[in-house]
């Protein structure tokens, strides 16, 4: 169950970060703001690496938790929605690791060209090229993968995703060079 807001509402001209330190602060309201601005983004990272939307839920629902009890320690020295985005994107990991199977991206809901209707063979052949590149997606090592996602389907610069990552901008650029050739030679293969 989300958290339910509270109390009166935040001017919507906080960046996050003030939000944030009001809430270390004790501004539930202001907590509550960060969970309603973010609550969607969350959760639609984290249903492109965990099958089911119900174990998406449970990963979005968990970073909140986790937020709300490291809001005395957070310190605005990155962008708010990178903090967020590690939580995130540690919490999918640790879940596929508990569950013995990788993350799964759902390439055809980050997709938005994905296959809606038309011809059916159109239909099934881009039903099948997104199979091959969601199963592709999931045999890229976990660094590889979230670059990959933060990058194309959330759309975040280097910087960003270096610091989700924990690493530099040139390692992420590396990494996304090796995704790059590792899926053209899977989806080549296919």
């Amino acid at each position: 169950m989300w958290l339910t807001p509270v109390g009166p509402r935040a001017a919507p001209s906080h960046t996050d970060e003030e939000l944030m330190l009001r809430s270390a602060a004790g501004d539930r309201a202001a907590f509550d703001d960060l969970v309603t601005r973010h609550r969607e983004r969350v959760t639609a990272l984290a249903r492109r690496y965990v099958r089911a939307q119900d174990d998406a839920d449970d990963v979005a629902q968990e970073a909140f938790v986790r937020l709300y009890r490291s809001r005395q320690r957070y310190r605005p020295d990155a962008k708010f929605s990178t903090f967020l985005y590690r939580i995130v994107v540690n919490l999918c990991i640790e879940l596929s690791r508990k569950q013995k199977r990788r993350p799964s991206v759902d390439a055809e809901e980050a997709d938005p060209s994905g296959p809606r209707s038309g011809e059916p063979e159109r239909v099934v052949l881009q039903r099948d090229l997104v199979g091959r590149v969601k199963n592709a997606l999931q045999r890229l090592p976990d660094k590889q993968r979230t670059a990959v996602v933060l990058c194309r389907y959330e759309g975040r610069s280097y910087r960003e995703i270096a610091e989700v990552l924990g690493c530099t901008e040139k390692a992420v650029e590396a990494m996304l060079y090796r995704a790059r050739l590792t899926l053209s030679a899977e989806l080549d293969e296919g």
